[in-house]
């Protein structure tokens, strides 16, 4: 039996039959994004795959629980695991943070003194999206090599930068390679080359500058984790407000109230989506 993929849209068929990460031909396991260790689980997450019908896109009623893709082999998927601990730790202490705790403490533009082990985060994060946007191997060869061989000297592809924030929003939903442009209202652009949003945490690994308008993310102020990736693996604690200068909250521009009609949205072949909605 063929590997099947779980994804929207028509991508050439290479796509469909190499690992994301090391592109050997076999079959592919389910790479859940964001971990499991992050309760990205079939009990607490009721999955929806969105379709287009009439170009317009909608949702089918859930089928299975939890958010994953089969994009990597079982070794690529092993090694991606080795920090998924570390992911589910942050976002666990983040959690209190998003639901109005009565006994949060004070934060520091946002950020909350949490513990964070940089390192092993962002690459628990970044092996997500590689395994979300197996385009990766087409822009930057050698970072998904450096990651695949999971050195210490890893940085992220030129012109590209790891941006954070916090949401309280049920709505979990992991993309990549589509963008997003405001044409009414305030003008805004948002770029993503992959995402994650799946509370308490937002990841977007987007571009430079935009031509089309203000960068939601610089707009808003997110944060910049950017570098987290060259922290070492052996860091296992610091404290976030000494990592990242900013956290606001987000909700994500399609599920805006009073602007979510506001935004067109342009992808191709190769972009993928995946939705749900956090039930626990």
């Amino acid at each position: 039996m063929s590997p099947r993929r779980d994804y929207v849209g028509e991508a050439p068929p290479r796509h469909g039959l190499l690992c994301a990460l090391c592109q050997a031909s076999t079959s592919l396991t389910k790479a859940h994004i964001p971990p499991r260790s992050a309760e990205n689980r079939g009990a607490t997450v009721k999955r929806a795959r969105p379709y287009i019908e009439d170009q317009v896109r909608r949702l089918e009623p859930p089928n299975e629980g939890g958010l994953w893709l089969r994009t990597l082999c079982q070794d690529c998927n092993g090694l991606a695991s080795k920090y998924d601990g570390a992911y589910g730790d942050f976002a666990e202490a983040l959690l209190p943070h998003v639901g109005g705790h009565p006994l949060t403490l004070p934060s520091r533009n946002g950020v909350p003194p949490v513990a964070v082990a940089p390192g092993r985060v962002a690459r628990s994060v970044l092996h997500a999206m590689v395994a979300l946007a197996p385009s990766f191997n087409v822009i930057d060869r050698r970072f998904v090599r450096d990651l695949l061989e999971d050195g210490d000297d890893l940085r992220l592809p030129g012109g590209m930068s790891l941006r954070v924030a916090l949401t309280s929003d049920r709505h979990a939903r992991i993309a990549s390679a589509y963008h997003l442009h405001r044409v009414l209202g305030v003008r805004q652009d948002y770029e993503a080359f992959a995402e994650i949003y799946f509370r308490p945490l937002v990841w977007l690994l987007t571009g430079g500058p935009s031509t089309f308008g203000n960068s939601l993310p610089d707009q808003e102020g997110w944060g910049d984790a950017t570098d987290w990736i060259a922290y070492t693996r052996e860091a296992q604690r610091a404290d976030l407000r000494d990592v990242l200068t900013r956290l606001p909250h987000t909700v994500h521009p399609s599920h805006r109230p009073g602007s979510a009609d506001q935004w067109i949205e342009m992808s191709g072949p190769t972009s993928y989506v995946l939705e749900g909605r956090i039930t626990s």
